[in-house]
């Protein structure tokens, strides 16, 4: 019996590389989207929060401030600082602020530098703001530190052929406000290399699918739950499906060998092609896994982030 002529539904031969690459961004960036929103709200507390203490304890030897990083803009935490005047050579007085390096606002800091010891109320409204202080820069440090190692784990080596030139697609406001380029981009060039083996692997099987001998065993591409290609090796079947039984394919096996070609019952005349064909495919299946892999640790974290109420 030869192959069907009707290939899966489920099967996107006719979909381009750049159609698969931003399929695959897209998800990715869906599944990340909450946590970064998550993330670009707490440093706008975050902001709040160090205005709010500026308004209520200016001018005062003790200042809560917003740290940044020196690659990024965006807040980075809260932190205390010690502020000093500094009588420059020329006489000119300027104010320096010294960091503090304390996990929680101590008393020899709110008497030494901010002057408010005996203020009772004073004296509990700046451990309040310790307190929501350190609830930012927890929430922060939960979303932040897994973006930053995500960001480590798409740096991986593609090859030439798998580059692509052209600029990652557009995104929402805030997650691009907070990451940048270095994520999208990192996210853009392993998505197009996906794509860009998923597309080989499908012409592959195209041109299998007439070259190799009419048996009851073919190859086959699908796209599962997960969005991503996969390719295997079937037999023709009948499926119920919508009340009806239509033609379809029960799949066999994701790799062949000597052993499942004669449990099949194929003649040994026929092995050499079917053999390197899959030969031809094993290479790109284990690239395709790597690239992947990587982007399916995306979507996990993204979702993780969200469940475990991060982003509430």
């Amino acid at each position: 019996m030869g192959v069907p002529a009707r290939q899966s539904r489920s099967a996107p031969f006719g979909a381009s590389v750049d159609a698969l690459a931003r399929r695959h961004f897209g998800g990715a960036v869906d599944a990340l989207a909450p946590a970064a929103e998550r993330l670009v709200d707490v440093e706008r507390r975050m902001l709040a929060l160090a205005a709010e203490y500026k308004a209520l304890f200016a001018p005062s030897g003790l200042a809560l401030y917003v740290r940044r990083c020196r690659a990024e803009v965006r807040p980075q935490g809260l932190y205390w600082g010690r502020v000093f005047d500094f009588v420059m050579p020329d006489g000119t007085v300027k104010k320096y602020r010294w960091h503090l390096r304390m996990r929680r606002l101590t008393s020899h800091a709110i008497y030494a530098y901010a002057r408010r010891w005996d203020d009772l109320e004073a004296r509990e409204l700046l451990r309040d703001f310790d307190r929501r202080r350190r609830e930012l820069n927890g929430g922060h440090a939960r979303l932040a530190v897994p973006l930053a190692r995500l960001r480590r784990r798409l740096t991986l080596r593609i090859p030439r052929g798998r580059e692509t030139a052209a600029a990652h697609p557009a995104v929402a406001a805030p997650f691009a406000i907070r990451n940048g380029d270095a994520l999208l981009d990192g996210l853009w060039r392993v998505a197009w290399a996906c794509a860009s083996t998923e597309a080989e692997m499908l012409r592959l099987v195209l041109e299998g699918r007439a070259k190799l001998p009419p048996w009851r065993l073919f190859p086959y591409a699908a796209t599962g739950e997960d969005g991503f290609t996969a390719v295997g090796w079937a037999a023709p079947a009948r499926v119920l499906r919508d009340g009806r039984w239509r033609a379809g394919r029960r799949h066999l096996s994701n790799r062949l060998s000597r052993a499942k070609l004669r449990l099949l019952g194929v003649p040994g005349s026929l092995w050499p092609p079917f053999l390197a064909f899959d030969l031809a495919v094993r290479p790109l299946r284990r690239e395709h896994a790597r690239y992947a892999g990587r982007l399916g640790i995306v979507k996990r974290v993204g979702r993780r982030l969200a469940k475990g109420g991060l982003c509430r």
